[in-house]
């Protein structure tokens, strides 16, 4: 499986990076997350391959990265969005004691990135009480407490005090999914000011050969 994710730096970034300015990432740490113990990329660039045999960490990879940028809005979506177990029975014992590693929730789940406004954005998960310094987000049922570190953003026009609760991160998977559905996916991101020159910019560094993308949705309306 590859997994393909968009990071960078302050230069050169367009009005909405520059208000939501955690958008790029620069480094990524995840400790006591399903598999991995703890797992650091210390340096990201704008787009990033991580490779490697089967039961490895790559899919735990792309659920940490949704708990730290979809923040309350990822509980809901974690189970189904990269693994088929949204419909698994009792969750909270086949399911979210699970995203402990090991099963032992004593450790909590640390997810944290460094951007160029936010030096320490941070979720957790938690069983009971968030770690120190940690603010309870959401409850998950069973005790478990989804929770954000607080911080004050590096001096910038523009940027928001905290960082934002969600960042409106699509989900894309290599599991079969509902075509229909996948199409109105597409729409949501390519739809969008500039989506589609910045989808295109950044599926070019995959596939050079790449012309161009142009939306099932506005080429129905202009029929």
């Amino acid at each position: 499986m590859t997994t393909v994710a968009q990071t960078g730096h302050a230069r050169g970034r367009t009005q909405i990076e520059a208000q939501l300015g955690c958008l790029m990432l620069k480094s990524l740490t995840i400790r006591n997350f399903k598999c991995l113990r703890k797992l650091s990329f210390p340096t990201l660039k704008r787009v990033n391959l991580v490779a490697g045999k089967n039961n490895t960490g790559k899919t735990t990879v792309l659920e940490a990265l949704l708990l730290l940028l979809e923040g309350p809005l990822s509980v809901g979506k974690l189970p189904g969005s990269f693994r088929n177990c949204a419909n698994i029975g009792d969750m909270v014992e086949n399911y979210w004691k699970w995203v402990f590693t090991g099963r032992y929730s004593s450790a909590p789940v640390v997810i944290e990135a460094e951007t160029d406004d936010y030096p320490h954005y941070s979720v957790a998960i938690s069983l009971q009480n968030p770690p120190q310094d940690f603010n309870r987000w959401k409850e998950i049922p069973g005790g478990i407490q989804l929770s954000v570190l607080p911080q004050k953003a590096q001096p910038h026009a523009g940027v928001l005090e905290h960082p934002p609760s969600r960042l409106g991160v699509v989900a894309l998977t290599v599991r079969p999914t509902d075509p229909q559905k996948d199409a109105v996916d597409y729409d949501r991101v390519v739809l969008k000011k500039e989506g589609e020159e910045r989808l295109e910019a950044l599926l070019r560094k995959i596939e050079p050969r790449l012309r161009s993308l142009r939306s099932i949705k506005s080429l129905s309306e202009n029929v």
